[in-house]
């Protein structure tokens, strides 16, 4: 048995995919030139799950996660709604003034598709509050 002709096998950095420091790439230019085809990355994780909200204070409902693709809120009763604890704590504080906030009816859905924190609060004593996430795929694990 003969080892491999030495030229035939790769360079460490090679194997490794070293590269160059920051600022030492050629910049080139690339133009579009005719239609491309594009689709949009898989949703492979979401939850979904179904919290008792109250009215005396602001409950976070979803946290700022840059892996949720979308959220979808549905409430049993009116609640408020807004991207910031603040926001809620104005609606408690002064339900009639319109601010950074929402009422939304017991029917309607709130969708959500910004990677921000959602922050509600129940419109009169307690709201029964359902989400649905779906997250971004992140990459396989590998085994």
């Amino acid at each position: 048995m003969s080892l491999p002709d030495p030229e035939m096998q790769p360079d460490l950095e090679d194997v490794l995919q070293v590269e160059e420091p920051a600022g030492s790439e050629t910049a080139v230019k690339v133009e579009q030139q005719g239609p491309t085809r594009s689709q949009t990355l898989p949703r492979k994780g979401g939850a979904t799950f179904t919290r008792t909200i109250g009215s005396s204070a602001p409950t976070r409902l979803l946290g700022a996660d840059p892996r949720r693709f979308s959220a979808l809120i549905n409430a049993a009763d009116d609640i408020w709604v807004a991207f910031t604890k603040s926001g809620v704590v104005a609606a408690i504080e002064n339900a009639d003034q319109n601010g950074a906030y929402r009422v939304f009816g017991s029917t309607v859905p709130f969708p959500v598709g910004a990677v921000v924190e959602v922050w509600a609060c129940a419109v009169t004593t307690t709201a029964r509050v359902s989400i649905a996430t779906e997250l971004w795929a992140t990459g396989e694990a590998s085994a």
